[in-house]
């Protein structure tokens, strides 16, 4: 599942995954990630991709981007370094290109210029 939604990653308590679903609303959610990637496709699982984030901040500071549920994903350039405004973070577990170039389905360089990680995701 590919979640490109989310709050800029400000280490509020709201932002928490170690306090008790009543005060942290990441909390809820991780509870409803862990039921999909359990019981997704039938049982067989199902994995969580996020977008790090569009704010150039340390994505730790957002629980789910760190969450056992989910693959953070952040965004780079063409030539590999981390995008400008990309999350970044010991959360992240993978970069992968974003506003930069890819290719159409007949192996034609495009450029796409709309920032973002989650062009990056897949």
């Amino acid at each position: 599942m590919s979640d490109s939604w989310g709050r800029s990653p400000l280490y509020t308590p709201n932002q928490s995954l170690a306090l008790d679903p009543s005060v942290s609303s990441q909390k809820r959610i991780e509870q409803s990630l862990l039921y999909i990637a359990e019981t997704g496709r039938g049982g067989l699982g199902t994995i969580n991709v996020l977008a790090a984030g569009n704010d150039a901040l340390n994505a730790n500071g957002d629980g789910l981007n760190a969450s056992r549920f989910t693959m953070t994903i952040a965004a780079t350039e063409s030539d590999g370094l981390v995008a400008d405004y990309s999350n970044f973070g010991t959360s992240i577990l993978l970069a992968a290109p974003a506003s930069a170039v890819t290719t159409d389905r007949a192996g034609r360089a495009q450029q796409f210029h709309e920032p973002g990680p989650d062009l990056s995701q897949p």
